[in-house]
């Protein structure tokens, strides 16, 4: 990766867990507000995070590097995923609702889930432009297509 894309990495990463000390459910039904940081008591989404700095940052793990990426920011979607439906279920309603989900959720919530999914995306886009330069190399160089 390039400088400037572990910058663009770790900035969305510092982002999507800047914005977990938002207020993300509750409000309604006399329902106090719960913020993001829910997600991060997790000790998943801890190992999550320091996965995909290690991935970006850590030269000598290049060959794991967007494996590592990968996995940590998909762990990290699949818990705020689980904690949107089932956050409640143990003190206000005694099942799984999605519509309750969707109605107790602060838009702190989704912008998150949106951040998450981009960082996801940016990630598999980058690896992506990688592997194709990769698979160019061995062309001549005026066969060479300039790729990303």
């Amino acid at each position: 990766m390039s400088l400037l894309q572990k910058i663009t990495v770790t900035a969305m990463l510092v982002l999507n867990t800047g914005l977990m000390f938002l207020p993300w459910f509750g409000g309604r039904e006399n329902i106090s507000e719960i913020s993001g940081t829910i997600v991060l008591t997790n000790p998943v989404v801890i190992i999550s995070i320091l996965a995909v700095l290690s991935g970006v940052w850590l030269q000598k793990l290049s060959k794991i590097s967007f494996p590592l990426i990968y996995t940590g920011v998909g762990a990290i979607i699949c818990t705020e995923i689980y904690y949107w439906a089932t956050w409640y279920t143990v003190s206000i309603f005694p099942s799984v609702n999605l519509f309750k989900s969707l109605m107790l959720a602060y838009p702190a919530f989704y912008v998150g889930i949106i951040t998450s999914v981009t960082l996801f995306t940016t990630v598999f886009l980058f690896g992506y432009c990688k592997y194709k330069k990769e698979e160019n190399t061995g062309l001549p160089e005026e066969q060479n297509q300039p790729v990303c």
